[in-house]
């Protein structure tokens, strides 16, 4: 299955938005390469902060302090 098979498979409402400057930076890029390059970057990104979120909520779950750092 090709990436383009796979992303057309997930459902309408998962997307990912990104701030302003992402998408200005992703816009102005030339290259196919460099654009999918950015576009990992930010993915990783986001999917750091979102196991940060997980990782908070279940210590705020398990003893009600969350302690980030």
């Amino acid at each position: 299955m090709t990436t383009l098979e796979a992303m057309k498979r997930l459902p309408d409402g998962r997307h990912v938005e990104f701030g302003p400057d992402a998408k200005q930076e992703l816009i102005e890029l030339r290259s196919r390469t460099s654009a999918c390059a950015c576009s990992r970057l930010l993915l990783r990104a986001a999917i750091k902060r979102l196991e940060l979120v997980d990782r908070a909520q279940a210590r705020a779950r398990s003893n009600g302090k969350v302690r980030f750092g």
